[in-house]
């Protein structure tokens, strides 16, 4: 084993240098920690829950609709109505106020508790619920025109409105038309999605169902806001210009796409009173306009290909981070492989295995420059002793014997500064692609999205850091490394709460590491014997 603390007198543990690396170190991680369970809480909705928010829905559409049926003008006399579409993949309810949908449920994805995944149940405000500009309701008749389309009508005063809907159930996708006989000043359309689990402001107890609101304005420009439920408003001013509106789970998304001659001005608030997240798209029309409304409605899961099928700016929704530009291509690596073997577990020990591959040269050298820094220590300690009361003369000739012996002194830190950037990236992947969503691997581990229940991979994990650790040459002073000790103790600590999919990469990459590094240091010991030899 190697000899990890050079020779010489140790300064002792908590000399000032060692607790400020300690102090910047667990800070580091506090704020990751952070973040990450701020930006990706895990969800937790039991089946009960799920069971009294469907009862509940299904009690109160029928009384509210007979409660409302009272305010309707006396030239819009329609009794309520709504018509069930029913499809393999996409079922929900169309209701005649406003034409809006409910009780949508995705019948190809279940939530971790077995149930069916249901989005707008038991909502106050009915998705793409149309309203006047006023915010008056309008009530439509509804009539089947075939399977997969329905067509509205409904008169407010002198003007006829008909809204058209088609449906393409395997795409989640339905295009809507609105047509009036004589364009009003203007009308608003709404989408709205529920807050679930837990509301308070703790950063360990957060578990909304709603992750926040992502709009796209323009060509491109994009803007995404978590929802905030101790304030009202989501966004601080009304976003003009808007073309895509979306309300996303943390799996799921529900947007309007407005493909229509005049763009919307989009708000979005936080109604505490109902717990509801509520988008509305206004339109202002013109006098004398005839353009024409149309929007596509996307309700389904936030899976890569199917978004950018619709709208490559859709696929936003899908928040991979500063790291995105790595996080993308490394999915298409593990959808790959998973084509190939058809386990996903397998598929990220296949890219872990591919990246430490890439990165073999560069690990080779980071190997040979912590060696030579080893190798020089009792140089730079003679220099620290001689030029003591000159900091200035000490950097100088320090740096001078590294150049001396081609030592670079950030080349033992430059894998795990690569390293770090695909760390984040595959969590992402991990933490938000529908892909990896109860994707199971093996025995114990039945989703990779999930952290490990018996923390084996965890404790293995920690094992492996541990080894490697020890058989790595290092130039730190004893203080140091007594404090890095603990380093593979609090990483297998961090990493129970995080998914194992996450676990079992970093659990792989040490593994391989520890494995290079043996051969790497078998091969120098080797060529030191062949050189005293021929000596």
């Amino acid at each position: 084993m190697i000899n990890l603390e050079p020779h010489g007198h140790n300064k002792g543990f908590l000399d000032s240098k060692t607790i400020i690396a300690t102090l910047i170190i667990l800070l580091s991680f506090v704020g990751w920690f952070y973040y990450i369970t701020k930006k990706y809480p895990p969800q937790t909705v039991s089946q009960e829950q799920v069971d009294q928010k469907v009862e509940k829905s299904l009690e109160t559409i029928p009384a509210m609709a007979k409660q409302e049926s009272t305010k309707l003008e006396p030239d819009t006399k329609v009794i309520h109505q709504g018509l069930r579409f029913d499809s393999d993949t996409l079922s929900f309810d169309i209701e005649n106020r406003g034409m809006g949908i409910q009780n949508i449920t995705l019948k190809k994805f279940k939530e971790r508790t077995g149930s069916e995944v249901l989005l707008s149940h038991g909502l106050k405000t009915r998705f793409f619920n149309e309203m006047t500009e006023g915010g008056k309701d309008i009530y439509f008749n509804i009539k089947k025109a075939t399977d997969l389309q329905f067509v509205g009508e409904a008169k407010i005063g002198d003007t006829i409105i008909k809204r058209t809907m088609t449906i393409d159930p395997n795409r989640y996708l339905l295009d809507v038309e609105t047509e009036f006989s004589k364009p009003p000043p203007g009308f608003e359309v709404y989408l709205a999605s529920h807050i679930e689990g837990d509301q308070s402001s703790s950063i360990f107890n957060r578990n909304y169902d709603t992750e926040g609101v992502f709009v796209a304005s323009g060509a491109s420009e994009t803007e995404r806001k978590e929802v905030n439920t101790k304030s009202s408003e989501i966004f601080e001013t009304p976003i003009t210009n808007v073309s895509i509106a979306a309300i996303n789970r943390h799996y799921f998304a529900a947007a309007i796409l407005d493909k229509s001659d005049i763009a919307p001005t989009f708000s979005a608030r936080f109604q505490q009173s109902t717990s509801e997240v509520i988008g509305s798209l206004d339109y202002k029309i013109p006098v004398g306009s005839r353009a024409n409304f149309n929007n596509q409605i996307y309700i389904g899961p936030k899976e890569m290909k199917a978004l950018s099928a619709v709208d490559k700016r859709l696929a936003g929704t899908i928040d991979y981070g500063y790291f995105g530009w790595i996080a993308k291509p490394i999915l298409k690596l593990l959808k790959f492989f998973y084509s190939l073997i058809g386990n996903y577990g397998v598929a990220i020990i296949l890219v872990t295995l591919l990246i430490r591959l890439l990165l073999l040269p560069i690990n080779v050298s980071s190997y040979k420059s912590m060696k030579k820094m080893q190798e020089i220590q009792p140089q730079l300690k003679l220099v620290k002793e001689k030029y003591k009361n000159d900091p200035q003369k000490v950097q100088m000739e320090t740096m001078n014997i590294m150049k001396q012996n081609k030592v670079n002194p950030i080349g033992g830190c430059l894998p795990m500064l690569l390293q770090f950037p695909i760390f984040i990236a595959l969590y992402n992947v991990l933490a938000q692609s529908i892909e990896l969503y109860q994707a199971p691997f093996a025995l114990w581990i039945h989703d990779l999205s999930l952290k490990d229940p018996y923390f084996v991979l965890p404790v293995l994990m920690g094992i492996t850091m541990w080894v490697q650790q020890k058989i790595t040459p290092t130039a730190m002073d004893p203080a140091q490394a007594k404090v890095m000790q603990f380093m593979p103790i609090f990483f297998a600590a961090l990493m129970f709460t995080l998914p194992s999919g996450l676990t079992l990469y970093i659990f792989v990459s040490t593994l391989f590491g520890i494995i290079q590094q043996y051969m790497i240091m078998k091969d120098n010991k080797q060529t030191q014997a062949v050189q005293q030899t021929l000596s």
